[in-house]
């Protein structure tokens, strides 16, 4: 598993069709992740720490949401520029776009350009 952030320049490599595995390959397959319960404080501060711009919300081993630092503005803004006590469950977006490693660029290009989407989840 691991997310990817897209860069569409290129999406052939050596005359066949870039694939996911050829990003994660290079840049790596870390994904971090928090739960449904978590505090929007705590993953927000785990993605100040960890340098990220976003988190994978995973409950009982599913992807069940994503949680970028969009949907953490917007919670807070909302909450009158505090995190009070909301979850990452108010605050995350319940239907995250999901790819695996041989899904192609094209196909993942397209996808993400459709719901203006910046971070997509890998899953094996």
């Amino acid at each position: 598993m691991g997310y990817i952030w897209v860069n569409f320049a290129n999406s052939v490599q050596q005359g066949k069709p870039m694939k996911v595995s050829d990003i994660l390959r290079v840049k790596g397959g870390t994904l971090y992740t928090t739960t449904p319960e978590d505090s929007l404080a705590d993953a927000a501060g785990l993605m100040a720490e960890k340098d990220i711009g976003s988190l994978v919300v995973i409950s009982n081993g599913r992807v069940v949401g994503m949680l970028t630092f969009r949907e953490v503005i917007i919670a807070v803004v909302k909450n009158g520029g505090a995190f009070g006590t909301t979850s990452v469950y108010r605050a995350m977006d319940n239907g995250p776009l999901i790819c695996t490693m041989e899904t192609e660029m094209d196909e993942v290009r397209r996808m993400m350009l459709d719901r203006h989407a910046r971070y997509m989840p890998v899953m094996d």
